[in-house]
């Protein structure tokens, strides 16, 4: 199944461009947050790895979505690979 990952900086921003696009990619379900790439709770992130199944793919619109920092990005998807599912960008 494809699961789907947005994510905006600001309130003042619309995660309708990035919705629209991982539900024309095929995610089945979306997960979203407001908050600073930098900023390290993300409630949306942690519920959409939480939710990932073997066999799964997670999608972003683009991989600054999952966070700004590297190291940040591949720790939060850590769990995410050892469980069997896949990373993609829309």
């Amino acid at each position: 199944m494809l699961i789907g990952y947005a994510r905006v900086s600001a309130q003042d921003q619309s995660l309708a461009l990035q919705k629209h696009a991982l539900e024309q990619a095929g995610c089945k379900r979306l997960f979203t947050d407001t908050a600073s790439g930098a900023q390290a709770d993300r409630t949306g992130l942690e519920e959409a790895v939480a939710y990932v199944r073997q066999g799964d793919t997670l999608v972003v619109w683009k991989p600054d979505r999952l966070g700004r920092a590297r190291s940040a990005t591949c720790s939060r998807r850590a769990p995410t690979c050892m469980s069997g599912a896949a990373a993609s960008g829309a």
